[in-house]
């Protein structure tokens, strides 16, 4: 291998490192460029697969279809050029490519059952299992909705992987959605929570696994266990590398569903951009559904409940589920039409008019015990009832220990013994604490009220500005998924009065806060304007922020200044902003937010015609340094 051969394996290696968007596929591309050149010519099956890679999960599986086909006919024309890591890394992609067709309405039947012949015979020629062939056929019977579905995931169960490409969640997770599928609910809980699971798992788990988990334990009628396993999940959600669908329409699915209304909204302004996108049109039609068997449970109750959602029609539950209805079936329709049956719709129409399962119950807004009741009363006369500071102390271990539910309660009884005897800055603070794990724990509404609360304490305190800023900040973020922000925006407004930006980096941070609510909440005829208040507020915390050498936190604002800049039609303040953020990330090698940074830095040049500074984005992003042998990647 050439020394040139040997730098763009480095620089492919860093390029997959890189967050799936724009910027890793501008820079796989640009790998694959460089790989057709005769000195690097052996490099080309490892960028091209790194290019198909970066393209589909990054949610453009189609155009990943033509570096796809080119690593087909390289394979045949040039085999040589292939080691063990691109072999492995061809039949991977084989089965996402596979996977992606059968996933799009507009590509032919008689396509994907050519192509899935071929894989069998190439998996065939290889010596590779059948399991993951087995699995594309399982999956084609599904999308069409054949009659084979069961008789097809039997044999795929027969087949073993191959056990560099096995991923035991993955495994349990395909078995868990297809029984689900079938409303074989009991079946999806057994297989999910047998034993032996390993620790280390994929990209997409666990957090994929335990959403199906938790919304199958809901429709098999176990409501305290969907959830046990659903805060678990939206903890693994939040580490999740890619945009994660599945997992996000099933979580708004058994919130919905459940009854907790106030945080299915919450989750569905989260991940509202999944509405009109995801990464294929299958897993849209997923989406849209899971949603809509959730509106149709909550437009029964509460039809006329406000919802607040960019780029959609509606500004009610009841309007929202018609709008989602509509969309969906039109999308399971173009299925269908492919299928030549009815049946898509006939299924869709089963999963949005399922009737409600039992109720959950997220609150962990737990009443106050009245003077002389719960373990106190019940206690013998010469017990010493806890004190605040114990309770605060017995809180802090139990959040230790990672028992977020015994944890609140312990520091909402620290805040009412700390108010009782008039401590009320540590009553004040205790209830913050208390907010913050009933946030964590998907108790959207009870989260803000403690917030609320914790911040009309600490202003009864005399506390200073720059201590309530912290509970101000995460309040903000309850606030606004709570959907109630006025009062939350005056107090920041009000500590910002009092703050020098100069003298303290609390103000940084209320600043920023305000501009990220303020981004969220503009909608309507109103939206420009809150929108450059927003950007205002950003670029001014961006620079503070840098001022006290808070340099992750200066690229975060300036990110978001740049994006907001660009949507009220401000370019070159938008390139600025995003400039200035991508430099910050740079200085504190925050390699993932540099990334996406630099991803939309590149598309909002190359949209003012400026090539030549995107590549050399692009090129700064995946250098040229560090060499690694090519059986080493």
């Amino acid at each position: 291998m050439t020394s040139a051969a040997e730098d763009l394996v480095g620089t492919v290696t860093r390029i997959g490192r890189l967050p799936y968007g724009l910027a890793r596929s501008e820079a796989a591309a640009a790998a694959v460029r460089r790989a057709e050149e005769p000195e690097t010519e052996t490099v080309l099956p490892y960028a091209l697969a790194g290019l198909v890679d970066a393209l589909f999960w990054g949610g453009e599986a189609t155009r990943a279809l033509v570096p796809f086909s080119r690593l087909t006919r390289l394979r045949e024309e040039r085999p040589e050029h292939f080691d063990e890591v691109d072999t492995s890394l061809y039949f991977g992609a084989f089965a996402w490519m596979l996977g992606g067709l059968q996933d799009d309405p507009t590509v032919p039947a008689a396509s994907i059952e050519n192509l899935l012949t071929e894989m069998e015979q190439r998996y065939a020629v290889a010596g590779l299992s059948r399991h993951a062939p087995a699995y594309e056929r399982l999956r084609w019977s599904v999308r069409m909705e054949r009659d084979d579905a069961d008789a097809a995931y039997a044999a795929w169960l027969r087949e073993p992987d191959e056990p560099a490409q096995a991923c035991e969640h993955c495994h349990r997770t395909r078995q868990g959605i297809f029984l689900v599928r079938g409303r074989r609910y009991a079946e999806a809980v057994a297989v999910l929570e047998a034993p032996g699971l390993p620790e280390e798992a994929c990209s997409t788990e666990p957090a994929d696994m335990l959403s199906v988990l938790a919304l199958a334990h809901l429709e098999n009628g176990d409501p305290e266990a969907a959830v046990r396993v659903h805060r678990a999940a939206v903890a693994a959600l939040a580490r999740a590398e890619t945009d994660m669908v599945g997992a996000r329409g099933r979580r708004i699915a058994l919130l919905g569903r459940g009854g907790e209304t106030g945080a299915a909204l919450a989750a569905l302004v989260d991940d509202q951009h999944l509405l009109h996108r995801a990464i294929t049109p299958f897993w849209h039609l997923q989406l849209l559904l899971s949603v809509a068997s959730a509106t149709g449970v909550m437009r029964v109750t509460e039809p006329d409940r406000p919802v607040r959602l960019r780029d959609v029609p509606a500004t009610t539950i009841a309007e929202l589920d018609t709008w989602v209805r509509e969309r969906a079936l039109a999308l399971a329709d173009a299925f269908g039409a492919r299928a030549g049956s009815p049946r898509t719709r006939e299924r869709a129409l089963a999963i949005m008019d399922a009737p409600a399962p039992p109720p959950i119950d997220l609150s962990l807004s737990l009443p106050r015990p009245a003077a002389g009741s719960g373990d106190a009363a019940a206690a013998p006369a010469d017990a010493v009832a806890p004190t605040g500071d114990d309770l605060l102390a017995r809180a802090e271990r139990e959040a230790a220990a990672g028992d977020d539910v015994a944890a609140v309660a312990s520091y909402l009884a620290s805040s009412q013994a700390a108010r009782s005897s008039g401590r009320l800055l540590d009553a004040g603070f205790a209830l913050a604490e208390a907010a913050r794990l009933t946030d964590r724990l998907g108790d959207v509404e009870g989260a803000h009220l403690h917030y609320r609360e914790a911040v009309a304490l600490l202003t009864e305190a005399r506390t200073a500005a720059s201590d309530v800023a912290p509970v101000l900040v995460a309040w903000a973020q309850a606030a606004t998924r709570a959907g109630e922000t006025g009062e939350l925006l005056g107090a920041v407004g009000e500590a910002l009065a009092v703050l020098d930006v100069a003298a303290h980096p609390a103000a940084a941070h209320l600043l920023d806060a305000r501009a990220r609510v303020l981004a969220e909440i503009a909608l309507g005829d109103d939206r420009p304007a809150t929108l450059a208040r927003a950007a205002s507020d950003a670029v001014a915390a961006g620079e503070a922020f840098a001022a006290h050498g808070a340099i992750d936190d200066a690229g975060h604002a300036f990110w978001l200044a740049g994006r907001l800049h660009e949507e009220v039609g401000e370019s070159d303040a938008a390139v600025w902003g995003l400039e200035s953020a991508v430099e910050a990330f740079t200085l504190v090698n925050a390699a993932r937010s540099r990334a996406d940074a630099a991803g939309e830095l590149v598309a909002l040049l190359r949209e003012r015609g400026q090539d030549l500074q995107a590549d050399e984005v692009l090129a700064a992003l995946s250098g040229r340094s560090g060499r690694r042998s090519g059986n080493g990647r």
